[in-house]
């Protein structure tokens, strides 16, 4: 549409009047549904099963309630012509109103969408922190990242803001006022990529960078690894995002914007998802306790009753029973390391327990436990437990895990 109202000239796109819009309604709500699912699961892990709400769950939150916010804009957009070919938009003065509406309702959801995906990455930044902010050089580099992320983005929603003055004239050029060159405009839709990219594919490494030495079971590591580098996927999708980005300038842009808009959809839904994943943990040992009771097994083959049952399953040193206790040297040493009542080993990961009882602390589901070192102590009753002093050699020590 030309600035001065007339009805552009246009040729008639190879294949006729197609329209792309209900496949890319159809995958905004598959993946929204599926978003949503693992947002409640999450919700449902922290206040039902640990009881406890942080400040990245309800980031996360907000992030989902801005993104469902512009869901109605882009279904605006849809009926209104998004996914067909411009040429057919611009045939009559009525059906340029619905062409003024598409780029209404596509610019609204833009704005939204910038919002949701800062408060997600916000919430990340503050869950990394949550889990290895007691360590002080990642304390300083995640507080570095968070505010790189906060900064970068708010820049280039400013811009994206200021492109136009009124702001409606960023979708009806007939109204009075001024807009940037084409080149800035331009320039703020590779900006805006690739600050995503970057950001993405940060908070995406971090996790890896931070667990690449603790100890654990390799097999357990590269599985946590895996979950935490879903966020590379989102930054793929912001990088082919930028790549589409030049499509717009050719023209046909209710055409053409329907690859951009599913990338879109892609890095913010599967953002929540890889966000959602490393708390639900508890979730599948209930589940898989309910699944248990309900076939008739017994409770005893997840949650051992006794310490000799859990030492037997889990194959490592427990605390001795009294009647190993009498047969030991006064002076011989134990050491054992609790979790919540349960021995385990060094290199357990849990990403998400289901609480513990014996005051050890979990933060975002990684457990932090606390090694302590005993001995009887020969001057007191046969059978009872004492630590021994500083003095006398003993080491207690808390790590993560």
């Amino acid at each position: 549409m030309s600035t001065d109202g007339s009805i552009p000239s246009l040729s008639p796109p190879a294949g006729g009047d197609r329209n792309r819009g209900p496949t890319l309604a159809v995958i905004i709500i598959v993946f929204h549904v599926i978003a949503t699912v693992f947002l409640l699961a999450r919700l449902f892990v922290r206040y039902c099963i640990t009881n406890k709400l942080w400040l990245d769950d309800l980031f996360i939150s907000i992030a989902y309630i801005i993104w469902i916010t512009a869901a109605p804009f882009s279904a605006f957009a849809i009926r209104s012509g998004l996914g067909r070919h411009e040429y057919y938009l611009s045939l009559t003065p009525e059906l340029l109103l619905q062409l003024v509406q598409v780029s209404k309702w596509q610019f609204l959801s833009e704005i939204l969408t910038a919002f949701s995906l800062l408060a997600t990455r916000i919430s990340v930044c503050l869950f990394l922190l949550r889990i290895f902010g007691t360590i002080k050089q990642w304390k300083w580099i995640l507080y570095t990242v968070t505010g790189f992320i906060t900064i970068t983005n708010l820049s280039s929603l400013s811009i994206l803001l200021a492109e136009c003055r009124p702001l409606s004239k960023n979708w009806n050029p007939l109204v009075p006022g001024k807009c940037v060159s084409p080149a800035v405009i331009k320039f703020e839709a590779y900006y805006n990529g690739v600050i995503s990219v970057v950001s993405d594919w940060t908070l995406a490494s971090l996790p890896i960078l931070c667990m690449w030495n603790v100890q654990m079971r390799p097999n357990l590591k590269v599985g946590i690894c895996a979950i935490m580098a879903l966020g590379f996927f989102t930054g793929v999708c912001a990088l082919v995002r930028t790549c589409l980005t030049k499509t717009l300038t050719e023209g046909d842009v209710t055409w053409n914007i329907f690859g951009l808009d599913i990338t879109v959809v892609l890095e913010q839904d599967i953002g929540f998802i890889a966000a959602c994943i490393p708390i639900l943990k508890p979730l599948f040992r209930l589940t898989k306790q309910k699944i248990r009771s309900l076939t008739g097994k017994s409770t005893n083959d997840t949650a051992p009753e006794t310490f000799d049952d859990q030492r037997r399953l889990h194959k490592v040193p427990g605390p001795l029973s009294l009647s190993e206790l009498s047969s030991q040297n006064p002076t011989e040493k134990h050491q054992t390391n609790t979790t919540g009542g349960f021995p385990a080993r060094h290199d357990d990961l849990s990403l998400g327990s289901l609480g513990n009882s014996n005051g050890d602390e979990e933060i975002g589901g990684i457990r932090k436990t606390v090694d302590v070192e005993w001995e009887t102590d020969s001057q007191s009753k046969p059978g009872r437990w004492s630590p021994m002093s500083h003095h006398q050699g003993n080491r207690a020590k808390s790590y993560w895990v």
